[in-house]
């Protein structure tokens, strides 16, 4: 399809969800009627990718709208614009209602479709709101869009200069649901086109998501399947051995794992902020390139998190992309000679970025990047995106050293998530969410919660490893962490994290937490602290080697039966009366009738109860009974504590006989 450029948009469409026999989209009005109806046809899937799983609540406002795209077999990107709604009643299907334009004014269409979707395809409202759409102009920075139709005037405002960014894409979205560690990790796999699935459960979220990560390549273009939200009927398009990024519900997800894919796929969930990849990109870059891109990722995330809904301002955001970009490409242009690019020579001048540089110039997207400079024909059809890019790097070659400042907060978050973490003494493996700043770790009961259960500093920390049992270990001067994940590739990236931030903070002379390594269970660990010399339980002799599970909790009881006898002498020595630790083997006579010795203060005797004599062969009873013990009587109770004696408990159905010796008819007193 071939779009005229002095139009705002290519196609329109008003599509249904059929869902009454078999569920597929069905198609209502399409404009201009000149498009081929099966290309129509096509426009419609992408509008209900969600078809077999829709909703059947009432949709919320971020929900409605979403956004995808085409690639045309020219190698064009197109895009689309979709926003859908919820009809209730009967027979009443989802309404979806799309446009497809080569421009990327999401502001714009998304408030278009919104006003048009009030109207029904027979009012006159309808038919000329759309025409006179479809003739304006392309709208420039700032610009006031003004539609008269039937009695009713509508406006749209374009975008300032000022936020243009990355061709007003939301990116929003992304900078809050992942954090900048795994965002530096998706930013480098994507350079060097790797397969990428995005998983999500709410729609908007997924498209924005994948729509803005194609935009960081930014001068460069992705050239293969990109397909922000895959219909749930093209699954089997992560089959490919091609790279591809593809946006899959969750619904999906389980379906997906099941194909016959490449083992190399990285998976990005946008909901829980967890990636499960086995390349680790993001290794090639030098460790100083790899802590600006996260401050920079850092300073994005904090603005749009203070941005109390309106949208945030991320200027310099995107010259620090494109500064790091322009730091790739330093002295390509001057290795291009006879449409040929000299690659080897090339290389030889990347210094520590030649790791990287080496595997970026293997892909398909640096070929086409430098085909468009070696080829002035193709340029003229494929390059007009590249203006922007090239005023940009013609100031950083005036000083490439002067890079746009990134966060310099010590205690930003560089990566966060959930870990299961082994309890200092309570020995119980409990969900934790972990926090990870340029200067310690700290951990929380819920992501939510704002009081720190504990936290440890970089400083004090003296290895990071995977142990044998597959568990992050973390070694401090008293103690070793223990924590855990589902995903083994997911501890492989913590790990990489603290190691990469321990070095950088060794190297930076950042200043030091004020606090020592504290534990939420009160415990607080330090080298010099009582706590941390007595811990032999998590602080073994030995660095890197830590006791084993059972080893560990055989220690434990021993500690734990220690402090108990400790509580139960203080007990004795404060009470008014002790019990015996003696005991007296009971006779076949006696077992049936057991007996409590308590040793009281002494009290006057009481005038005219004669106290009785104990029996020598009765056990006494024991402090804590068992349930084939009887409980004694109140009223022996009350004998006891007034005649400091031990004696026999009496029977309350039969009387004693002359010999002391209870009847033999009564050997199972029930307790009262």
């Amino acid at each position: 399809m071939n779009g005229n450029k002095s139009k705002l948009f290519d196609l329109f469409i008003k599509a249904k969800l059929n869902v009454e026999n078999e569920i597929k989209p069905v198609l209502l009005y399409s404009y201009p009627e000149d498009v081929p109806s099966q290309f129509s046809l096509q426009i419609s899937e992408f509008c209900f990718p969600d078809s077999l799983y829709f909703p059947k609540r009432k949709l919320r406002r971020s929900e409605k709208f979403f956004s995808f795209t085409i690639k045309e077999n020219s190698g064009k990107f197109r895009y689309g614009y979709c926003y859908r709604e919820q009809n209730f009643g009967r027979k009443q299907s989802p309404l979806a209602y799309c446009l497809i334009s080569e421009f990327r004014f999401i502001e714009i269409y998304e408030e278009f479709l919104h006003t048009i979707s009030t109207f029904t395809t027979e009012s006159p409202q309808f038919s000329s709101l759309l025409k006179q759409f479809h003739q304006l102009p392309i709208p420039s920075f700032n610009h006031i869009i003004t539609i008269e139709s039937q009695q009713s005037q509508f406006t749209f405002k374009t975008a300032s200069k000022k936020e243009y960014i990355f061709n007003f894409l939301n990116f929003f979205r992304l900078l809050v649901h992942l954090d900048p560690f795994n965002l530096v990790n998706v930013f480098c796999s994507l350079l060097l086109e790797r397969r990428f699935i995005f998983t999500s459960s709410k729609l908007s979220r997924l498209s924005d998501c994948v729509l803005a990560c194609g935009a960081l390549l930014y001068p460069f273009q992705w050239q293969h399947t990109f397909i922000p939200v895959l219909p749930s009927r093209m699954i089997e398009t992560v089959c490919s051995p091609i790279p591809f990024v593809v946006g899959i519900l969750d619904s999906d997800l389980e379906k997906t794992r099941a194909l016959p894919t490449e083992q190399d796929i990285l998976y990005v969930d946008l909901d829980k902020n967890t990636l499960d990849q086995t390349n680790h990109d993001y290794k090639l870059l030098p460790p100083h390139l790899l802590d600006y891109l996260t401050r920079v990722f850092a300073q994005a995330r904090k603005a749009c998190l203070n941005s109390e809904g309106r949208r945030p301002f991320l200027k310099n955001f995107e010259n620090s992309i494109l500064w790091f970009t322009s730091s790739l490409l330093q002295g390509y242009n001057n290795f291009i000679e006879e449409r040929t690019f000299k690659t080897t020579l090339f290389l030889e001048t990347k210094g520590d970025l030649q790791p990287f540089v080496t595997k970026l110039t293997g892909s398909q997207l640096w070929k086409e990047f430098v085909r468009s400079y070696q080829d002035l024909e193709y340029k003229q059809r494929h390059g007009p995106h590249l203006k922007a890019f090239e005023r940009y790097f013609s100031a950083f070659l005036v000083d490439p050293s002067a890079r746009p400042a990134g966060c310099e907060e010590p205690e930003m978050v560089v990566k966060e998530g959930w870990l299961t973490k082994l309890g200092g003494k309570s020995l119980a493996w409990q969900e934790r969410y972990f926090s990870l700043t340029r200067t310690q770790v700290t951990y929380r009961k819920s992501s939510r919660d704002n009081t720190i259960a504990g936290r440890i500093p970089l400083s004090r920390i003296s290895s990071v490893s995977m142990s044998k049992q597959n568990e992050i270990a973390i070694e401090v001067e008293g103690r070793v962490y223990l924590a855990t994940h589902s995903s083994v590739a997911m501890m492989q990236s913590w790990i990489d994290a603290l190691n990469l931030f321990i070095s950088l903070h060794e190297s930076s002379g950042l200043r030091d937490s004020l606090f020592d390594c504290e534990d939420e269970e009160g415990e607080l660990l330090d080298s010099g602290s009582k706590s941390a010399k007595n811990s032999t339980v998590d602080a073994p002799k030995k660095r890197n080697s830590y006791k084993e599970g059972e080893e560990k909790v055989h220690v434990n009881n021993q500690r734990r039966n220690v402090k108990h006898r400790r509580r139960k002498s203080k007990r004795k020595s404060s009470g008014s009366f002790q019990i015996p630790k003696e005991k007296k083997e009971s006779s076949r006579t006696g077992e049936s009738l057991e007996i409590l010795v308590m040793t009281m203060p002494s009290l006057p005797p009481v005038p005219g109860v004669k106290p009785q004599e104990p029996a020598s062969h009765v056990p006494r009873w024991s402090s804590r009974p068992s349930r084939s013990q009887p409980r004694p009587s109140r009223s022996a109770l009350v004998l006891a504590r007034n005649h400091k004696t031990e004696f026999s408990l009496p029977s309350h159905s039969h009387p004693e006989n002359k010999t002391g010796e209870p009847d033999p008819q009564d050997k199972k007193p029930s307790p009262s």
